[in-house]
């Protein structure tokens, strides 16, 4: 049996060898430790990893900190009941990890923040050692994945706990979802983690611009978004405007960047990367 304090040692090494929070290492942990009990369970093959722990296992620790677990979900109930029942038994799995993930407390509920899809959240209670901390997952349906889902390695933390070996999302689906919801959001867009990840990706991942041509017109159609060179998006008032520069900047902070590009620059880049128009 792995030692809980051994563990939170070695995660605690980590952040100070990282210079990085504990917190963040901590529920970096959880979540790998969740995903992995999900990935050898028989409802494998029916989650795909995306959002920010997939562009964290793509891009390393230094990624921006993420609270929650994205997943889409394929050929599974959407029922909030279904979904409380199958994941009761993913985190009931026994792993000797030393983590504990208290499946009494599991209760899900709409996701509301969005209205052009639909979605179930899912929270609970974790613990390692003396540490409790609060898990997230935020299960969409009705997506598609282009060309396909991608088998994914993600990343173990420590050496000698297996690693979760799942199905996950291409880097340029994850890009089109995150642009489809800029454009439907608009002007009252407050999801500056979207444009950091588009961003990020867009300048260090190497895309395959004909399979992002797809995935963004595939996304899009099939949420019912419409795509116009005359969105507020591409004018330079959108990018300009005074609040959203502020918030960006409280972003950066908030999340300790150390990356000083402008929100302009951020939006210039998106915009010269990515269609104005849907293709046919």
């Amino acid at each position: 049996m792995i030692s809980a304090s051994s563990i939170r040692s070695k995660l605690y090494n980590i952040a100070i060898k990282k210079n990085i929070a504990f917190q963040v290492i901590a529920v970096r942990f959880f979540h790998e430790r969740l995903l992995y009990r999900l990935s050898i369970s028989e409802y494998a093959k029916h989650f795909y990893l995306k959002g920010g722990n997939f562009i964290y296992a793509i891009q390393g620790l230094l990624t921006r900190p993420t609270v929650d677990i994205d997943l889409s979900g394929n050929k599974i109930p959407n029922e909030i009941k279904d979904l409380e029942k199958i994941f009761k038994e993913i985190a009931g799995i026994a792993c000797d990890d030393a983590v504990t993930f208290y499946s009494e407390t599991i209760k899900g509920q709409i996701i509301t923040e969005h209205s052009d899809y639909s979605g179930i959240r899912l929270t609970f209670i974790a613990a390692l050692d003396t540490i409790r901390q609060n898990i997230q997952i935020d299960i969409g349906f009705g997506d598609k994945v282009t060309p396909r889902p991608t088998d994914m390695l993600f990343p173990a933390l420590l050496e000698g706990i297996p690693a979760p070996h799942l199905l996950a999302y291409t880097v340029e689906t994850v890009i089109a979802e995150k642009f489809q919801t800029m454009i439907f959001l608009g002007e009252i867009n407050s999801r500056m983690k979207d444009f950091y990840d588009v961003y990020h990706l867009l300048t260090t991942k190497s895309i395959d611009a004909e399979m992002l041509r797809q995935a963004i017109t595939t996304t899009f159609k099939n949420r019912g978004t419409d795509l116009s060179p005359e969105h507020s998006l591409f004018s330079a008032a959108f990018r300009n405007d005074p609040a959203r520069v502020k918030m960006w900047e409280t972003f950066l902070k908030k999340i300790k960047s150390t990356d000083p590009v402008s929100f302009q620059q951020v939006v210039e880049t998106i915009i010269q990367k990515l269609p104005s128009k849907l293709s046919v």
